[in-house]
């Protein structure tokens, strides 16, 4: 195999696609970057970070399609009209990762012009096909077409051959974790306003909310918890804003509070190094799962199930549910009960691998 494509769209990818696109290029393999576009612009902010740039941009957010459906027309049409132009070489493998549409319909589009497709963090289910909504059933569609499917944990794995999918399964640890390490700076700097609240004397919490299933509670969820924050004096609230309508409430409701920081969303070294000083993290996000145990972050999971399982049976992640109340009785436990609080921290938490899952990748396509 000579030449690779990589068909991404979202920030995540970018992420965890960077180090096996660095990797193989090092090895001498041809790579092209399609982007779909549907986080604009960040996904090129993303892969600067590890000196990498787009190849073709395929820019759906031009054409404001935010809708699923929308988004895979649009992705599968103006995939196949690129390639058509001549805009990116002919590949013999195509790269996909997690579970977003642009994951989806990069995995169909390949499956319809016969090329083979390489699927990265493959076998991950939560077991019900709406929770996360859409990405679940995705992971699952995907897998039917794959090719190669490379698992992060052995659970993962077992869950693709428990649905009848047994050849070229490898399993070589979370691409996640190889990024992070890139990343990671005990002396790293950050933007004046958040390097000020670095330095100061609080306590840094961090709260990511954006998954759709979310919307219908997120404004109970935001002022339930600006009300606790803000009697607590040495305590300060971080959020990155998502792009979707819930960056938007969480702008609205937290204006003005003395002990919430909003910022926009942060590059992903930033992000981390910003996750490594902190006390823990509130998210109904997936990748932060998989980084803030290697922190050792404690992390409380806003949502009803998970399809990273490995840290809940860890011990170093909690499904804390949606509703506002409970939401803040487990900020307050973790702030509170020390024993609970160090209990969700494991100095030997390794579930994701080591750092050198593009490596494997690789060498398993090499051979």
């Amino acid at each position: 195999m000579k030449n690779f494509l990589f068909i991404l769209g979202t920030r995540p990818e970018a992420i965890k696609l960077a180090p096996v696109i660095m990797e193989a290029r090092r090895r001498g393999i041809h790579c092209q970057v399609v982007s779909t576009g549907q986080h604009g612009q960040i996904v090129q902010e993303m892969l600067a970070i590890f000196g990498l740039e787009v190849n073709v941009d395929l820019q759906v957010l031009a054409y404001n399609e935010t809708h699923t459906q929308s988004l895979v027309t649009r992705i599968m049409e103006d995939l196949e009209y690129s390639y058509n132009l001549g805009e990116f070489t002919p590949p013999d493998l195509c790269f996909v990762q997690g579970d977003t549409t642009s994951t989806l319909v990069g995995a169909l589009w390949s499956f319809y012009r016969n090329i083979p497709i390489a699927y990265i963090e493959s076998g991950l289910r939560s077991g019900a096909k709406r929770s996360p909504f859409p990405e679940e059933m995705h992971r699952r569609l995907i897998a039917q077409i794959a090719d190669y499917h490379f698992c992060p944990t052995e659970e993962s794995c077992e869950n693709l051959m428990r649905e009848g999918i047994r050849s070229n399964l490898f399993v070589v640890g979370n691409t996640v974790i190889d990024a992070m390490y890139m990343v990671l700076d005990r002396d790293y700097s950050f933007k004046p306003e958040l390097q000020e609240l670095v330095d100061s004397k609080n306590e840094l919490i961090i709260m990511t909310i954006h998954r759709r299933e979310n919307w219908f509670i997120a404004e109970e969820m935001f002022k339930a918890v600006r009300k606790y924050i803000e009697g607590l004096e040495s305590i300060k609230l971080v959020i990155p804003t998502h792009m979707n309508s819930m960056g938007e409430l969480a702008k609205e409701v937290f204006k003005d509070s003395k002990n919430v920081l909003l910022v926009d969303p942060l590059p992903y070294d930033e992000f981390v190094n910003l996750t490594a000083r902190s006390l823990f993290i509130v998210t109904d996000s997936g990748g932060i799962q998989e980084e803030a145990p290697y922190l050792m972050k404690p992390v409380l999971v806003v949502r009803r199930s998970t399809e990273r399982t490995e840290a809940l049976r860890a011990g170093v992640s909690d499904i804390i549910g949606v509703n506002p109340a409970t939401i803040v009785n487990e900020i307050r436990s973790l702030l509170f009960d020390d024993l609970r609080y160090y209990n969700m921290v494991d100095i030997n938490y390794h579930k994701y691998g080591a750092g050198d899952s593009a490596r494997k990748i690789i060498n398993v396509l090499r051979r």
